[in-house]
């Protein structure tokens, strides 16, 4: 098998390449979600629990538990799972820090199905991804698991905080409506990755469609600020504010994609 270090911001971890060379090389130009990385500096530490939701092929969870105490990963794609594990056995570290499961996180524990935008394995996996031209090529189904029974046999008492990353293209603005009582309960901050672009896909494109997708969006913000969260964008420090997204969106279909979300009682 082949492998590939991969090194950002001085943390270093293996992977086999083969089938995502060039993604591989655009992680170590640092030109793939390099803000990402810088959250994660920011907001992860040794004590810290790190979920991982969407991990995909593992850049992500292999740098973030580097810098926890515990990682939990969840990716549905079978494809991208088989490459996850691959990954995880090149890492000494990552198989004592890691526990990665073959599943979705929804609010109960179901078969739900997945359309990729051009194969499984992609990155592109969603729920309401709409295709014209559907073959079992871009499907699959995947088990679920519900927020409570993925942290049961988590004592959080060992962990001064929960830092958790969605990244489930476009299934937030459907989960939210149930996972953020769970992270609240628990006062875990969050970073999540947007994806306005897939709703309201029915609709005639344009103005119209641009002004429902961000419509749906900042409604989708303003339940987040309701459970007392203040957003950021990224990690730029900068406030997060809906309502410049949403002209932002609706003008020139553009916004930042990455909210992250502390809670306002958060403790360092």
């Amino acid at each position: 098998m082949d492998k590939l270090k991969i090194s950002i911001n001085k943390l270093n971890y293996w992977v086999n390449p083969n089938g995502y060379k060039s993604f591989w090389k655009l992680v170590n130009q640092e030109k793939w979600e390099y803000e990402t990385f810088l959250v994660f500096d920011s907001n992860i530490n040794e004590q810290t629990l790190f979920i991982d939701i969407g991990g995909w092929i593992g850049p992500t969870s292999l740098y973030g538990a580097q810098l926890a105490k515990k990682t939990l990963s969840l990716e549905p794609d079978p494809i991208a799972y088989r490459r996850f594990k691959e990954n995880l056995d090149l890492n000494t570290f990552s198989q004592k820090k890691i526990k990665l499961l073959n599943l979705a996180l929804w609010f109960e524990e179901t078969s739900i199905s997945f359309i990729s935008d051009t194969q499984i394995g992609d990155s592109t996996s969603s729920l309401i991804r709409e295709n014209k031209s559907i073959s079992k090529d871009i499907t699959f189904e995947a088990k679920t698991i519900t927020f409570e029974n993925l942290i049961k046999d988590i004592n959080l008492n060992e962990f001064n905080k929960v830092f958790v990353k969605i990244d489930i293209e476009g299934a937030e603005y459907i989960l939210f409506d149930y996972l953020l009582e769970k992270l609240s309960d628990i006062n875990a901050s969050f970073l999540v990755s947007t994806h306005p672009w897939l709703l309201n896909k029915k609709s005639k494109k344009g103005f119209l469609r641009r002004f429902n997708q961000a419509y749906d969006h900042w409604k989708f913000c303003q339940k987040i600020k309701k459970y007392k969260y203040k957003l950021i964008t990224s990690s730029k420090n900068f406030p997060y504010i809906p309502l410049i997204n949403l002209i932002g969106w609706i003008l020139i279909g553009r916004m930042h994609q990455d909210i992250l979300a502390l809670p306002y009682n958060l403790k360092d």
